[in-house]
């Protein structure tokens, strides 16, 4: 028995799929080009960056005797010292402030409640170098904060914030709207249910101001 091709299939169809699958054909091989060559300009940017690194682990093979005791004697007390206080300065006043101002903006309605529920955040579009520069040039002697004091024959003595104080001080203020941002929506998905539950038990609103009460409501939400 012979078969006969069926007649509502025309060359021209043929052709054209033979077209339309040559042309698939080579949006795939520029795609596979473009991808392999967007990879290997990050691979060589990646390395490049990579080569100040590489540089002072390969320097970790060569030790200077002199330098290491130099350091060990009088850095790296001094330097453990500052990075621990800076650790807890940072950790404490950025826990503090923004636990303490997203409990405020979310549990409580006042004139600017709205405005300050996000303006608390704006400290996140400035990275930390640049408030501590801003900060240092505002509280300098030769800042403006000091000028105007002395040309209002004002004596106040200002301290000084090029140290590890003021440091811990700049970057906690620089931090807090992470903590701010979590407590803040903690506060209110599960903060207001546990209110309103604690209320129809008869506990006062002032309770969930307790750090435990606090710590508890961020923990449920997390």
């Amino acid at each position: 028995m012979i078969t006969t091709p069926d007649a509502s299939v025309s060359q021209s169809d043929i052709v054209d799929g033979d077209m339309s699958d040559g042309h698939s054909a080579v949006n795939q091989d520029h795609t596979l080009r473009k991808r392999i060559l967007s990879k290997s300009v990050l691979g060589l940017i990646s390395l490049f960056m990579l080569v100040p690194i590489l540089i002072v682990l390969l320097s970790w093979t060569q030790p200077v005797a002199d330098i290491w005791t130099h350091m060990r004697e009088y850095v790296l007390p001094q330097v453990l010292k500052n990075t621990a206080i800076l650790l807890m300065m940072v950790t404490v006043i950025s826990g503090t402030v923004g636990t303490a101002l997203a409990w405020v903006t979310s549990m409580y309605r006042f004139p600017g409640q709205r405005f300050f529920s996000w303006a608390l955040m704006l400290p996140l579009a400035i990275p930390a170098y640049v408030l501590a520069f801003v900060t240092v040039g505002i509280v300098d002697f030769s800042g403006p904060l000091q000028t105007a004091l002395r040309d209002l024959r004002i004596s106040m003595a200002i301290p000084s914030v090029r140290n590890v104080w003021g440091a811990g001080l700049v970057l906690s203020m620089a931090f807090y709207p992470y903590v701010y941002l979590l407590a803040r929506q903690a506060f209110l998905s599960q903060g207001r249910r546990a209110i309103e539950a604690g209320q129809m038990l008869g506990l006062s609103r002032r309770i969930y101001l307790k750090v435990g009460g606090l710590l508890k409501l961020v923990k449920c939400w997390g």
